[in-house]
């Protein structure tokens, strides 16, 4: 019976850990941020089975510089791929803060990769228009302690 409840504390205590990740960007197919300069980029998530909930938050500082492609963002654990002939599934949201404004947009994120370790940035609507995926200057023409930050939850391989 004690070995009973040590498994499952030990699975409580997994359950209520989240692992320290730092976003990453993948500018070889894509685009984003190649530094945030004195700015902070961090993420956390917590696997409990396949069940992955993913947080992040990039904050720019002095000296950010950014990718022209539209961005995408590697995962901390491969999503599983649906099947068909589209990649597409919708794994979380972001959001767009312009300090300057300071004016916010959001949008979604989707699945980008056949293997399931990236997400694109579905584009957003400001009020008067639709907006493109997010790139280097869309939402916004990114500047210091401006803010993109994002929820996933998804099932992971």
């Amino acid at each position: 019976m004690q070995n009973l409840a040590d498994s499952v504390e030990t699975a409580l205590d997994t359950y209520e850990t989240f692992t320290s990740w730092t976003p990453a960007w993948d500018t070889s197919s894509g685009g984003g941020f190649t530094s945030v300069g004195a700015g902070t980029n961090e993420g956390f998530y917590m696997r409990i089975g396949k069940f992955v909930h993913a947080e992040f938050r990039v904050e720019l500082g002095a000296g950010f510089a950014t990718d022209s492609g539209t961005f995408i963002l590697t995962l901390p654990i491969a999503a599983y791929v649906w099947g068909g002939s589209t990649i597409q599934a919708t794994l979380g949201t972001w959001t767009a803060r312009n300090n300057s404004d300071p004016f916010h947009w959001a949008g979604s994120l989707g699945l980008w990769s056949a293997a399931g370790v990236s997400v694109s940035f579905g584009g957003s609507y400001d009020g008067t228009a639709s907006r493109s995926r997010i790139d280097s200057n869309d939402p916004i023409v990114w500047a210091n302690n401006d803010v993109l930050s994002g929820v996933l939850d998804y099932r992971g391989v």
